[in-house]
């Protein structure tokens, strides 16, 4: 029953602040943006237009950087098993 209360109080705690963050960012982005709309709409549009186009390629360079990581551990694993082999031999 403690490990039932101690992970059931461990996980609201995990929620609330999820819910503040969350709640704390969108009420940033909306401020920032509404700010940067009132000083200047063209560079405001400019950037919401940028934004997600960088996001997009940042997501895909991302995807990339994982998938060389991968295959680096791999052939690191494949030279390992190699090495090992000729120490055993």
């Amino acid at each position: 029953s403690s490990r039932l209360t101690s992970d059931t109080a461990e996980m609201a705690n995990d929620l609330t602040w999820v819910f503040r963050f969350t709640i704390e960012a969108i009420v940033r982005i909306c401020g920032i943006g509404g700010y940067m709309f009132y000083q200047n709409w063209r560079m405001a549009a400019l950037a919401c237009v940028v934004i997600p186009i960088i996001a997009a390629i940042n997501r895909k360079y991302g995807e990339w950087m994982a998938d060389n990581a991968k295959q680096v551990q791999a052939a690191l694993a494949d030279a390992n098993s190699v090495a090992q082999e000729v120490i055993s031999a």
